[in-house]
């Protein structure tokens, strides 16, 4: 979270207001991509209990991206969920300046493609990609 200090709550009733600036100051930019700004820091608010304890997805392993320069989720709750709540998971750590790193990075590419299309995880179960622009 860039601002740990603000509670769920607090961000969530701030949300129709960002939003409202954002169609004002940035039409155009909110014409081309209406998820902007992105729900994602909220979504856990959508399960009034979260779950508890490790998720077991049954032997289905979980590729987990964790991006250190991520505006919206922090790359230490990438490393919570590896940790802490997956069983059966990889981590491949990166640095973009985005939220999202796919398509951005051949590396974190790869792993997705491998694991997606090939069901291929890596030989590790944290695995770093360099940054790329």
């Amino acid at each position: 979270m860039p601002h740990p200090e603000l509670d769920r709550d607090i961000l969530l009733a701030d949300a129709a207001a960002i939003e409202a600036v954002t169609e004002e100051r940035f039409p155009l930019l909110a014409l081309i991509d209406p998820s902007f700004p992105s729900p994602c820091p909220f979504y856990d608010q959508f399960a009034s209990d979260p779950l508890q304890g490790p998720l077991n997805g049954r032997d289905v392993p979980i590729l987990v991206i964790g991006n250190h320069s991520a505006p919206a989720t922090s790359f230490g709750e990438s490393e919570e969920l590896v940790t802490e709540t997956l069983t059966n998971d990889y981590l491949v750590e990166t640095t973009h300046i985005a939220h999202v790193v796919y398509p951005h990075n051949r590396c974190v590419n790869d792993h997705i493609h491998r694991a997606l299309i090939e069901v291929v995880y890596p030989d590790e179960r944290r695995v770093v990609c360099e940054p790329q622009n």
